[in-house]
């Protein structure tokens, strides 16, 4: 039987080639769609730590409780988070106490991310880490990270490890940013991190887009 995965992420889709798995999105506030594939060899749930979108943020302490209910592996990309969840910006796995629950961690240095270089991350158990390097197509024909990249990378790390000053600031700068857009008029959704959406909407003939029409018009 072909692997089960249930995914909510454009990188998930676009891995389909790679493996054999059926891919099977759901929302991530109906996560329990699990038990309909318990029967599944092997399952693994793939989501967003953080939403890049709407700045909202996944449910991780749920999602693993199925998982582990329903004994799949869990991956959470969390590049929206590290940085910014969690003690000094230690991501979403800091921010719902899961040390050790989430099997598999990746995140990205690329540009405009929190480390804000160009190089990405995995990680997970030795056996998982091993597995990547022997059969992951885009490591294998990928370039090594140069010495730069993995100093700066190694820096960024240091500077947050050190204080979280910069992290209060990041939040203090979007809270100042969002309250003022509202202020405004604008609609900044729902979110639950610095994201920042600004929801426009259908502007025509709507008493809904009138505060935007209004703002916009200043």
């Amino acid at each position: 039987m072909p692997a089960q995965r249930i995914s909510d992420g454009s990188e998930a889709v676009e891995s389909q080639e790679i493996v054999s798995a059926m891919p099977i999105t759901i929302r991530e506030s109906d996560a329990t769609r699990l038990k309909e594939h318990a029967g599944a060899r092997r399952k693994l749930i793939i989501t967003d730590g953080v939403f890049s979108m709407d700045g909202d943020i996944a449910p991780m302490d749920e999602i693993v409780k199925v998982a582990e209910k329903y004994d799949a592996l869990t991956m959470v990309d969390d590049a929206h988070g590290e940085g910014v969840l969690g003690e000094g910006g230690r991501g979403i796995v800091d921010h719902f106490g899961l040390h050790g629950r989430v099997d598999i961690e990746i995140g990205t240095c690329l540009e405009p991310q929190a480390l804000r270089r160009r190089q990405a991350i995995a990680a997970g158990n030795a056996k998982i880490i091993e597995y990547l390097r022997q059969r992951a197509r885009p490591f294998l024909f990928s370039s090594a990270v140069t010495p730069p990249d993995v100093a700066a990378c190694i820096a960024a790390v240091d500077i947050l490890q050190e204080s979280d000053e910069l992290v209060k600031k990041l939040w203090s700068n979007a809270d100042y940013f969002k309250s003022k857009m509202k202020e405004l008029g604008f609609n900044t959704g729902q979110t639950q991190t610095p994201i920042t959406p600004i929801i426009i909407g259908d502007m025509r003939g709507s008493e809904r887009g009138e505060p935007q029409r209004k703002a916009l018009s200043r």
